[in-house]
């Protein structure tokens, strides 16, 4: 089997910083995060094989309404509005900059909006809702209001997709569970619920009005196995490089060189013991 590893771990500098006044959401804005987050997406498609795993294709090639929500970059509305012209996508996320730059296609529309609020629909309202890698912005005590209110504008009989990390990564070596660990700690201290993906959210569809409910998971190597590892160990790298860099080197009391020789290390047991995480997809239909 091929394996794929960087010869240089090159370090980026800061991202742009996170106002946390209105938000549990602990990743920076920035052009930077959005090239990470569409890099991101084309690494999860391939992962899946599929843009989506509810069975509406016949209804997006006639013309539906879809909302996708938290949509950051906008890689998922925009691949789908391209592939699907008949149907009209809508685009919401709390970043009032999340377009910037971007040539929407004619079926998208994006407006600023926050699922833990109110989204600013009417009832009813959309055929298919879309939701994706929002498990560090939605905190624990609030996935009921979330899918509350996605059940909200959603129509009866309609579908709704989450994706999600399973945090539970898979043949890790010490240094990157070192790494990997301490990151959980961090999240979790933000009040944030790292196992949703596993098992929580498909019980929390069901108590929130969902019937015929799916969990499809995606195989994602780090670093190893094909060119879409070495794509997931470059986020991964990003991720702990950039993002958590400054809190993981202060709970973790290392220096700047000591932090990089841990990341290098980690990401180097990667590729040595072939570690891997899985990415769920939860679907279920409004009753």
């Amino acid at each position: 089997m091929k394996k794929f590893l960087p010869e240089k771990l090159q370090k980026t500098t800061s991202m742009d910083k996170f106002d946390s006044s209105h938000n549990p959401y602990p990743l920076p804005f920035g052009n930077k995060e959005q090239d990470r987050l569409k890099k991101q997406h084309d690494l999860f498609t391939v992962a899946f094989g599929s843009l989506f795993q509810m069975p509406i294709t016949n209804e997006l090639n006639s013309g539906i309404k879809v909302l996708d929500v938290g949509c950051g970059a906008c890689s998922w509305s925009f691949a789908m509005a391209k592939k699907f012209p008949n149907s009209t996508f809508y685009a919401v996320d709390i970043n009032e900059k999340a377009v910037d730059g971007l040539n929407l296609m004619p079926n998208m529309k994006f407006e600023v909006g926050n699922v833990l609020d109110r989204l600013p629909y009417p009832d009813n309202y959309f055929d298919v809702v879309n939701q994706r890698l929002l498990i560090a912005a939605i905190p624990k005590n609030k996935w009921t209001k979330a899918i509350k209110e996605i059940n909200r504008v959603l129509k009866p009989g309609g579908f709704v997709e989450f994706v999600e990390f399973d945090i539970n990564f898979q043949k890790m070596g010490d240094n990157y569970k070192k790494l990997h660990e301490t990151g959980i700690i961090a999240m979790e201290a933000n009040r944030l619920d790292m196992q949703i993906s596993t098992s929580k959210l498909p019980t929390v569809l069901k108590n929130g009005g969902f019937t015929n409910i799916s969990t499809t998971a995606a195989h994602c190597p780090i670093g190893w196995g094909s060119y879409h590892g070495l794509g997931h160990m470059e986020n991964i790298r990003d991720n702990y490089q950039n993002i958590l860099r400054p809190i993981l080197q202060k709970m973790l009391q290392l220096n700047s060189k000591a932090y990089d020789e841990l990341v290098s290390s980690a990401l180097e047991e990667c590729v040595a013991n072939e570690t891997f995480f899985e990415v769920h997809s939860v679907v279920g239909k409004k009753m």
